[in-house]
């Protein structure tokens, strides 16, 4: 087997393990204040771990990124969105979820040094990181037709909206269901996208594939 395969094989297993432990990281989160308190306590410090290793191994998925031969891509790339020649829009948004996990990371390294809201305002950009990071994805991964990744993107984005359903459904509001409404149509919009886009033929050259 020749170099090449070998990182490629790498490079995605790193990213699919990083949207694992991500996707565990966020569901933690957002019933992390249901439960006994024993439950929340050992919730919250599997959550904080699932989030370490996750940024660790997307840390490993940018350097095999860059190593591999086949994209041409450096340190600055993967730190400025739009720089990329390949699949542009879908490695920015890979850039932008690095970016918020980068300044999730730095903020829980300070959290001594910062007040509890400012934190907390940080913090919650690790929850924008995984819908981007679900589109990175699908949009930049060229392996996204084979069923195992397949199942394990399904499989996160059912964890996400089972929990969020659950957390919302605790108690029936307006806002609450305005915003149940607003999940689903978004979800149902990202279904069609991925349908008619990375899981249709000819999705590499019009998402701008390299040569």
């Amino acid at each position: 087997m020749s170099e090449e395969p070998v990182l490629w094989w790498l490079t995605r297993s790193a990213g699919l393990m990083a949207l694992l432990l991500l996707t565990v990281s966020l569901v933690l989160g957002v019933l992390s204040t249901r439960g006994s308190p024993s439950g929340r306590l050992l919730r919250q410090g599997v959550h904080r771990w699932c989030s370490g290793l996750s940024v660790a191994l997307v840390a490993a998925h940018v350097a095999l990124a860059i190593a591999d031969p086949y994209v041409p891509l450096t340190l600055v790339d993967t730190v400025v969105p739009l720089r990329a020649g390949y699949r542009p829009v879908w490695l920015a948004l890979g850039t932008f979820g690095v970016d918020l996990l980068l300044a999730v990371a730095l903020t829980s390294v300070l959290r001594p040094w910062l007040s509890g809201p400012r934190w907390r305002s940080v913090h919650l950009l690790a929850y924008a990181a995984w819908p981007v990071s679900v589109l990175h994805g699908l949009g930049a991964g060229t392996d996204v037709r084979a069923i195992a990744v397949r199942a394990v993107t399904a499989g996160c984005v059912a964890a996400v909206l089972l929990a969020v359903l659950i957390q919302l459904l605790r108690e029936v509001t307006v806002v609450r269901l305005t915003v149940l409404v607003v999940l689903l149509a978004g979800l149902g919009a990202a279904v069609g996208w991925a349908v008619q886009g990375p899981l249709a033929p000819g999705w590499s050259d019009r998402a701008g594939a390299a040569p």
